[in-house]
This record gives structure tokens, sequence and C-alpha cells, in this order.
């Protein structure tokens, strides 16, 4: 899929949480591994941004940036609201057409999470998950802003089931290679940008 969305000049954001080695016995960190994908996701779509794409006075891009910079090692909750501050506001800011890939959301759930981890990971979900308004006219002539969601996981996720019920994802099984057909995405579905309508 990533490949045709290269080849049809369609930007995409991704990543995949690490699954725990069995081998090695080595536990998996969900504050840390939480971190990684709020700040990967961030630092990509910084690189999504049009040309045209401009902070408002009262959002002061450095200072997140050093928040999620300084806080990753000393408070990792800290620096992970401060890149979801970044996702949110680089989402509003993005291209009119955006797709976003996210495996193994599954791994952070746990019983066993403290309150405050809970509760910057429903954040996380929700900054992805959360209907994108309408650009102002003067960015794209009042096109609409399109995000696309894939979260694929290995097993049940709460979180994301949530999102399934609000409607804003819809849930598909693949039990077996077989059943999962590739994503089909031709040129001809994407118009010119120039004759685009919405």
């Amino acid at each position: 899929m990533l490949t045709v969305l290269r080849q049809l000049h369609i930007p995409a954001v991704l990543h995949f949480i690490a699954y725990p080695h069995r081998e090695t016995g080595q536990r998996l960190d969900r504050e840390q591994e939480l971190l990684k994908a709020s700040c990967s996701l961030a630092y990509q779509l910084a690189e999504t941004l049009p040309d045209y794409a401009s902070f408002s006075a009262d959002f002061d891009f450095g200072a997140h940036m050093e928040a999620m910079q300084a806080s990753s090692e000393a408070d990792p909750i800290a620096a992970t609201n401060a890149a979801i501050d970044l996702i949110e506001k680089f989402l509003s800011m993005g291209p009119p057409l955006l797709f976003c890939l996210v495996d193994g959301i599954q791994l952070l759930e746990s019983y066993k999470n403290p309150p405050r981890l809970n509760g910057v990971l429903r954040r996380f979900v929700a900054a992805l998950c959360k209907p994108l308004q309408q650009r102002t006219s003067a960015d794209t002539g009042g096109a609409t802003r399109i995000l696309k969601v894939l979260a694929s996981t290995d097993g049940h996720c709460d979180l994301l089931q949530m999102a399934v019920k609000a409607s804003i994802l819809v849930h598909r099984d693949f039990h077996e290679e077989e059943t999962g057909e590739p994503l089909d995405i031709r040129s001809k579905d994407f118009p010119q940008q120039d004759t685009q309508e919405t």
C-alpha cells in the first residue's frame, strides 16, 4: 500500500510499535513506546506541512519541541503530551489528503497501566481519530480535508473499539492471509489537483 501511495504522491505517516522479544525476555516499556510513537508521528507530520502553513500567534512551536525533547527521559508522559500537541496542530494544518498507519496500539493497553499513562494513551488515539475540520477558504479554496487512518492490531483493542462505536473507524477482521486483499488505489480515483472538486 505504501508503494502505491508514494507512486500517487499521497503523503503518509506511519509507526510500528515494537513487539517485545520473547526470546530475550525483554519487557515492553509502554510509556517509552507511546512516546516513540507520538514523537515519530509528530516529526513525520511536520514534513507533510504545505509551504503555506503557518502557526498562529498563540501557538509556541519552539516551546512544544523543547518540552518534548527535554522531558523524554525525566517525564515521558509530559513529553508525550507535548508531542500530541504537535500532532493535533500539524493535522489541522496538513495537506488535503493524508494517510496515517499505526500498528500495535493494542500492546500499549494494560490493566496495569497507571491512570496517567491511560489518560495520555486515550489522548493519542483521540488525536488520530478526531474528525478533521475544513480549512479556511484562503488555505484550500474551501476543499474538504481527508485523513485516512489504518490502525492494525493483533487482537482486540478497547480504545479503537470506542472509535468504531462512534462510527469514526470501521472494524475489519483478517484471520487468514488470503482473506486480506491489498488496498487497491488507482490514480484515476484521484483527479488532478487543479481540477479536484469536493
